[in-house]
């Protein structure tokens, strides 16, 4: 006699399942995918309609797993359209995604392939190149043919701008930036944003990902999920909330409750993955919780621990990593619209990048120093196409976040403007900034003809103002200001 899924739910124990594994069904999406894309006669096959998956620039663990595991969900989902193909892709260039080294780290844990080029699409590989470039058009047939669903950002990155109508579908946990609702139905699953009163409801949009995979599970009566997507959006979101510590504020009871679940009703028997033993049994230790069916979960904190210490881990930013490295590895851009409609400018731009090393370790990692360093970051503002840079630093001294910020841009009066606001204006109080008085120059001077480099250099009070917090409060003051008018 079989035991029945609400005695499995009742006991702890998940059931059996017979649906392919997590890992499985991302191999086979990416080689159907390309199977049927490299026969098909032109770029943009008729028979077919593509919903590409994606996360924000940055790439982060979040924006990875979330777009992957979205994927399975809907494949869940009774869907009778044959021709629509749901495809994720890693959202940023195949060779710096060993620069995530803990989102590798847990897709090695978890049993997913991603060194071949026939295992994850990148949105540098030519197909899907090629299929962003001719998937749009000014006419509803091309539109139809490739839409977009935006994971872990509601505002599709401006290299894209030209797909804006292409995108049907958000999954986010970041400010409300109010674009493509024309695209959209009025439904709240085709827009999910959980931010609500300055704040985001949920740590992680992996939290959210699980949310609707438990939805679509339980329309099936059937609550058990393999070991390779439980244990990757778990990591993820004890990442995102740093293991729900509530000195950190990410975690909500929204992510906690996820947690559990998870923990709950995957089959943690089923262990699919290569890498190094040892990994293993520090996650599943004699310490973890066991089922009612005698299987070890995994221990949060291990993994936690394992997870972020691969993130943070110091010898890789400071040894194996340059200046460039540091900034671009979770680089976002920022566009607001201007302050006028008189302004002729069509869009104000900024960037941040977010670090995790002291900033002292970065700003002195050439010889050459802060001016060094300057020159760098010069230099990489002209690469990415901004006069504004914020770069902001986080660590972890005995379990407590540090931030530090820096403020470098292409002129005197938008720098003075930026600090001016962070340390004066209401909207930006709850940062608590504080500007650092160190040896910080300016790189060039009147004499030699060469551009000035303003800086400055901020210890930043309130540790749990992460970019999520800090960007809503920089955008705002783009809006408002005639000087970024005329300096972004």
């Amino acid at each position: 006699m079989t035991e029945t899924n609400d005695e499995h739910r009742n006991n702890g124990t998940p059931p059996a399942t017979t649906r392919i594994s997590f890992a499985k069904h991302l191999s086979m999406t990416t080689k159907q995918f390309l199977q049927h894309y490299s026969s098909s006669s032109s770029p943009t096959p008729q028979k077919k309609r593509y919903n590409i998956i994606m996360g924000n620039e940055a790439g982060d663990a979040d924006s990875i797993i979330s777009s992957l595991a979205y994927s399975y969900v809907k494949s869940l989902d009774d869907n009778d359209d044959e021709t629509l193909i749901q495809q994720p892709i890693v959202c940023i260039p195949k060779d710096d995604l060993p620069l995530r080294r803990e989102t590798t780290l847990l897709l090695d844990l978890c049993g997913i392939p991603y060194r071949r080029s026939d295992d994850l699409l990148f949105i540098n590989d030519e197909s899907i190149e090629t299929l962003l470039s001719h998937g749009h058009g000014d006419n509803e047939e091309k539109n139809h043919i490739l839409q977009l669903t935006l994971m872990d950002h509601n505002r599709i990155k401006s290299s894209l701008n030209h797909l804006s109508s292409n995108v049907v579908e958000i999954v986010d946990h970041h400010q409300d930036e109010g674009y493509h609702q024309e695209t959209m139905t009025t439904t709240t699953t085709s827009r999910e944003i959980a931010f609500e009163n300055g704040k985001a409801t949920v740590g992680s949009t992996c939290t959210l990902v699980a949310e609707r995979l438990f939805h679509s599970l339980e329309k099936k009566d059937e609550i058990v999920i393999d070991y390779s997507l439980g244990l990757a959006l778990l990591g993820v979101i004890l990442i995102d909330t740093m293991n729900m510590n509530p000195n950190a504020g990410k975690g909500t009871k929204r992510d906690e409750a996820m947690i559990h679940s998870l923990l709950k009703y995957t089959d943690w028997s089923n262990k699919d993955s290569k890498n190094d033993e040892k990994l293993q049994e520090k996650i599943f230790s004699s310490s973890s919780t066991k089922q009612g069916n005698g299987q070890v979960q995994p221990n949060c904190a291990a993994l936690y621990e394992l997870l972020q210490s691969s993130k943070f881990d110091r010898a890789f930013w400071e040894d194996e990593m340059n200046v460039r490295d540091c900034l671009r590895i979770d680089y976002k851009r920022f566009q607001v619209s201007p302050p006028s409609p008189t302004t002729t400018t069509t869009s104000l731009a900024f960037g941040m990048s977010s670090v995790l090393l002291p900033m002292d370790s970065l700003v002195y990692k050439k010889e050459g120093g802060m001016a060094s360093f300057q020159k760098e970051a010069q230099d990489y503002m002209e690469s990415v196409n901004v006069n504004l840079l914020l770069i902001l630093s986080m660590t972890i001294v005995n379990d407590e976040a540090q931030r530090e910020m820096i403020v470098i841009g292409k002129g005197d009066k938008i720098v003075e403007d930026v600090t001016k606001y962070l340390l004066e204006s209401d909207d930006a109080a709850f940062l608590e900034c504080a500007e650092k008085k160190n040896d910080i120059a300016v790189v060039g001077d009147d004499s030699d003809g060469s551009d000035k480099i303003p800086m400055k250099w901020f210890i930043q009070g309130n540790t749990k103002g992460s970019r999520k917090q800090v960007a809503p409060v920089i955008m705002r003051f783009v809006a408002d200001s005639t000087i970024a008018a005329a300096s972004l």
